[in-house]
């Protein structure tokens, strides 16, 4: 990862300043920097809070690694909306399809096998709560770049399959009549 290497340097760092400043082991730090291993979320989440950076200062503008667990493990809402602006919109669009399963409730019978364990329906409720809140940001910035949302689409093409046509009073008129007239 070039920019990694960019920013340490720039900072005035070696590698073993950066481990110690962030708690990532040194060699792990030069297999990232070389490409020989990929950096996970918390590793980079750790590095970039040791550099003073944004992780999405390690990409180049529309490859961030956007993905659904990044959305649901980012800190605030600040953070996820500067990195969705950097995404690409495919990504974005991929991020939210990933992140509306996160936002189907528990069933009975996954409440019924955990109903003595409130810390897992706590933890739940508030991953629930954050996809929600971040295909929001998601959404907003597609509507920015005049795509629309994948997930509304679902929800829209969803609604409209479930929802009975109307019947309009003057075809309901007509086929009464038909068949007063047979």
């Amino acid at each position: 990862m070039e920019a990694l290497r960019h920013i340490r340097t720039m900072r005035g760092m070696n590698q073993v300043d950066l481990a110690k400043a962030s708690g990532v082991a040194q060699n792990t730090i030069s297999e990232i920097e070389l490409g020989k291993r990929e950096a996970r979320p918390g590793t980079l989440k750790k590095l970039a809070d040791a550099l003073g950076v944004e992780i999405v200062d390690f990409f180049p503008k529309g490859h961030s690694p956007l993905s659904a667990e990044r959305a649901l493990t980012l800190a605030d809402s600040d953070s996820f909306r500067r990195e969705a602006k950097g995404a690409s919109t495919e990504e974005l669009q991929q991020t939210a399809l990933e992140l509306a399963r996160f936002t189907k409730p528990q069933n009975r019978e996954e409440l019924f096998r955990d109903k003595d364990n409130k810390e897992i329906h706590l933890k739940e409720a508030h991953r629930r709560v954050v996809a929600q809140e971040r295909i929001g940001i998601i959404n907003v910035e597609l509507d920015e770049r005049g795509v629309p949302s994948p997930v509304e689409l679902v929800a829209r093409q969803f609604n409209d399959a479930m929802t009975p046509t109307e019947e309009s009073p003057q075809r309901s008129r007509e086929e009464q009549e038909g068949q007063e007239t047979a």
